[in-house]
């Protein structure tokens, strides 16, 4: 009885309804394969994107964003040009996405004025990850180059203003009698467990179907990617996930400066009742142009980077446990809470604010709203 738009990174979660497949499918590739620069779409999947956001509250400033976006994407390359283009880089499309969300979003919420509804954004939090060395560059042993640093040292604040205005348009779509909460479960911090090593660096498979064909690996039913270097796989017969995990752990990398290990790192989980794997590459440090892929037991080598790429940028950013929870009520003054609200608390006040009791096995009780 609504509207789901799932997580980018949700594999079970249908969509509802169905007319809301080809949007995802394009919002979960590129989130999915952002770092990939060959995006596994083709044109029918564009074609079948910008007809839905036609129909469906494309806004006149979006629009705008992205012509803007992708001619000043365009005209860096041209070599004269290029230096008044610098900062048109591919990672502000990221906010071109929430805008995007936000437009179908409101679309959606007009057409069927819902007495809860849920929107989610997430490009701040890539921002982070990514370029937290360029905002506080002294936290770090690894300092970014004089050309990183003038593209990317705003680039988290960038994202905040950007959202900001999501918030903005969210303040007005609701009327009076809305209550708003806002509400984020983590913040960041800089990331420096690994700056005397060099640092974090991700490396993802180019296609992973093609990984798992050229692996062999054995009854495979569907492949899920997960975010930096992450993916499930999922089996038609449970019982497949130890023998292809035994099979994952004998296979090796080696390179010059680089010793025999295991590439992959490899974890059963148990997923609405069905076991998958979630495999990854373990490695993190400088992987060698010459490094090989072995299968010993089957005599098979690949050359590592013909399967796998680097992700663009070192980590240097990661999870703090503090957030944010603020709720705007249509009859409530302001305050601010004397101590911290546990996350757990979030979902039995919600259940509050809709009239519902919360549900007994709930493990907190819900904060003051009014």
């Amino acid at each position: 009885n609504g509207c789901v738009l799932p997580d980018a990174w949700s594999a079970d979660t249908p969509v509802l309804p169905e007319e809301l497949a080809p949007f995802f499918k394009f919002v979960k590739t590129n989130v999915q394969e952002h770092t990939n620069s060959n995006l596994p779409l083709k044109n029918i999947d564009y074609i079948e994107m910008i007809i839905f956001l036609l129909k469906r509250g494309l806004s006149y400033n979006t629009v705008k964003t992205i012509v803007f976006q992708l001619v000043k994407e365009q005209l860096s390359k041209i070599s004269f040009l290029k230096k008044h283009f610098r900062f048109a880089a591919k990672w502000k499309r990221a906010v071109i996405l929430d805008k995007i969300l936000w437009d179908v979003f409101a679309w959606y919420y007009k057409q069927n004025t819902p007495k809860f509804s849920t929107f989610f954004i997430n490009s701040t939090a890539h921002f982070q990850h990514k370029f937290w060395r360029n905002m506080e560059p002294d936290k770090f042993e690894i300092k970014p180059s004089a050309e990183d640093q003038e593209q990317y040292q705003d680039a988290i604040l960038f994202g905040y203003k950007e959202m900001d205005q999501i918030v903005g348009r969210c303040l007005a779509l609701a009327d009076s009698q809305t209550d708003i909460v806002f509400c984020s479960a983590l913040s960041q911090q800089p990331y420096l467990l690994k700056e005397e090593l060099g640092g974090k660096r991700f490396y993802r498979p180019h296609n992973l179907e093609k990984l798992v064909e050229l692996l062999e690996l054995q009854d495979i039913k569907k492949i899920s990617p997960v975010m930096s270097e992450e993916f499930h796989l999922f089996f038609h017969q449970p019982s497949s996930t130890d023998s292809c995990q035994s099979q994952i752990a004998e296979i090796t990398v080696a390179g010059t400066g680089l010793p025999t290990e295991a590439l992959f790192k490899c974890k059963k989980e148990v997923t609405n009742k069905m076991a998958d794997l979630l495999v990854g590459c373990r490695i993190h440090s400088e992987i060698p142009q010459d490094a090989v892929i072995s299968i010993p037991a089957k005599g098979i080598t690949f050359n590592f980077y013909d399967l796998f790429y680097q992700a663009d940028s070192l980590k240097s950013g990661m999870h703090h446990p503090d957030g944010i929870f603020w709720i705007r009520t249509r009859n409530s003054q302001g305050r601010i809470a004397a101590d911290k609200i546990p996350l757990v608390s979030v979902a039995p006040t919600l259940m509050k604010m809709m009239g519902f009791d919360p549900h007994p096995q709930m493990k907190a009780a819900s904060v003051p709203f009014t």
